[in-house]
């Protein structure tokens, strides 16, 4: 905190009073009233809440973490699976040669016990080191309906490890998505939020315009115009974390969770779960013996098939190392 740059008063209360009715002026005289008038405790009142997000700026150094925690109803009877990318570049949806600028860090670690209506992983924090702040930069969260299809195997089959080998293959379904901002006035958003869906994948439209303006309000903008859809009454929880301050999220608590952008959006907010079976129960009869075996080969097929539909496949090794700085100024660690 000590090797922070200085900050004057004058500074932070006209930050601090931003759009929200500070001094006209800006002179000494009303920038003290203004101060006196909003640290003045009133009776019988509350005071305002702290933002503790506004303590210490964002250093590239450490970067910042994002973690998928659950969904709530969700209206498939599949396994649902994800990717987790940032924009700017969102680079998985431009095509090569933009593909060898980022991967996506995969949301796979399914807990087999949750429903498929209310799933949830155990995949933890994903990490963004080294990445140069962008005011406007969001996560964007791609949800995928992933049904298996068991394959007549022979009768032992081994893997190179000499486990016993399963074998099916994966068929991608409907698709689902969101985005949060990870940034505010050069600030991480570290928090805890619960975002509304939207059906299908985000389009170039829709990625240009979330690089380009503040994210609830771009949302809310689409949904106006009817170029995004809610996925009516559908939900996920997604933590935000500087790369300092994750262990203050450890542990998941929905009911902590910043409801805003359902607010914000006039998504329906789920109070009551759709019930459905546990996701165990969607594994094909003749694999379930084999929970543990079959929930490895999931993730790794699901990486293949994602890749595969993504165009990473094409790419070559070389292509796929660190590329440093693109056009957009933006470093990314691969």
């Amino acid at each position: 905190m000590m090797h922070r740059s200085f900050v004057s008063v004058r500074e932070t209360a006209l930050f601090i009073a931003g759009d929200s009715g500070g001094p006209d002026t800006k002179s000494e005289l009303e920038i003290g009233d203004w101060i006196l008038q909003k640290l003045s405790h009133v009776k019988y009142t509350w005071p305002q809440p702290f933002n503790l997000n506004l303590v210490s700026h964002y250093s590239r150094s450490d970067g910042f973490k994002v973690c998928v925690e659950s969904a709530l109803n969700l209206p498939w009877c599949a396994f649902p699976m994800g990717i987790c990318t940032l924009c700017p570049p969102a680079a998985v949806y431009q095509g090569p040669p933009w593909l060898a600028h980022d991967r996506p860090n995969f949301i796979q670690c399914l807990v087999l016990n949750s429903s498929y209506s209310a799933p949830q992983w155990a995949d933890g924090y994903m990490s963004f080191h080294q990445r140069v702040y962008h005011k406007y930069m969001t996560a964007i969260i791609h949800l995928y309906a992933v049904s298996v299809v068991p394959i007549e195997a022979s009768e032992h089959m081994h893997d190179s490890n000499d486990n016993q080998k399963i074998e099916f293959s994966l068929k991608l379904g409907q698709q689902c998505w969101t985005a949060v901002p990870t940034f505010t006035h050069g600030y991480c958003n570290t928090g805890r939020y619960q975002l509304p869906l939207f059906t299908g994948t985000p389009s170039q439209k829709v990625l240009s315009a979330l690089r380009n303006g503040k994210c609830k309000h771009v949302l809310k903008g689409l949904l106006h115009n009817n170029e995004v859809q809610l996925l009516s009454g559908a939900s996920v929880f997604v933590r935000v974390a500087d790369g300092r301050r994750h262990q203050e999220l450890e542990q998941p608590a929905a009911k902590d969770a910043q409801r805003s952008f359902l607010h914000f959006l006039k998504a329906e907010d789920p109070l009551k779960l759709t019930s459905t079976p546990p996701l165990h129960q969607l594994i094909p009869e003749s694999l379930r013996s084999q929970s543990e075996v079959f929930s490895r080969q999931l993730a790794t097929q699901f990486k293949q098939v994602v890749h595969q539909d993504l165009g990473y496949q094409s790419l070559n090794r070389e292509a796929l190392k660190p590329m440093g700085p693109v056009s957009d100024g933006l470093l990314f660690k691969v």
